[in-house]
């Protein structure tokens, strides 16, 4: 009998991560969630955003893993003839989203504090091209939500995406710094 009271009482324990959490899939509040990129040309900044972002997040004990997702056709600087310059340099029709696969994120100090540093290291697939990439980022829980928060730098050549330019004359560089803030909520 003790015996047995042992084995449950080892499960129950077990089972139950130290930080609380069990096995969590969290889902991204879109209306929320924001991606905007900035990069430099030869006559000023031009500043765009992502309207359609995806996530798949599993979290178990405190660790991550998934993906982040942007459509190609949702990326917009609000100005048509640069859009369209933009999806052409992305070859809209046979690359139609852009990937961020990561794997085994510590998110632990951050459910466990409210807040906390975390590294995502994982690949970016842009175009045919996919990258070791890896991003830190700032967690806040509050009340069940978590945002995620930060900023990095992609080089278009990398991915073998020529930067558009007009008439040879105004260029846009090849170095684009991409903020975002990433809000979830648990599905339990």
């Amino acid at each position: 009998m003790n015996r047995m009271i042992t084995f449950v009482v080892f499960t129950c324990l077990a089972c139950c991560s130290s930080y609380g959490y069990a096995s969590q899939q969290w889902s991204l509040v879109p209306e929320q969630s924001k991606i905007t990129f900035t990069l430099k040309s030869t006559l000023h900044d031009v500043e765009g955003y992502a309207r359609t972002i995806s996530s798949q997040f599993q979290e178990d004990s405190g660790i991550a893993q998934g993906s982040f997702n942007v459509d190609v056709a949702g990326l917009t600087t609000d100005h048509f003839k640069r859009d369209k310059n933009m999806y052409t340099m992305f070859d809209l029709e046979k690359y139609t989203q852009i990937h961020f696969d990561f794997d085994h994120v510590d998110f632990k100090e951050a459910l466990t504090s409210g807040h906390g540093p975390v590294l995502f290291n994982g690949v970016m697939t842009i175009h045919h091209m996919s990258k070791p990439l890896s991003v830190t980022a700032t967690a806040h829980l509050v009340d069940g939500v978590l945002v995620i928060e930060g900023e990095f730098p992609i080089n278009l050549n990398d991915y073998q995406l020529k930067p558009p330019s007009v008439m040879g004359i105004i260029r846009v560089n090849k170095i684009v710094n991409v903020k975002y803030s990433i809000v979830l909520t648990t599905k339990e």
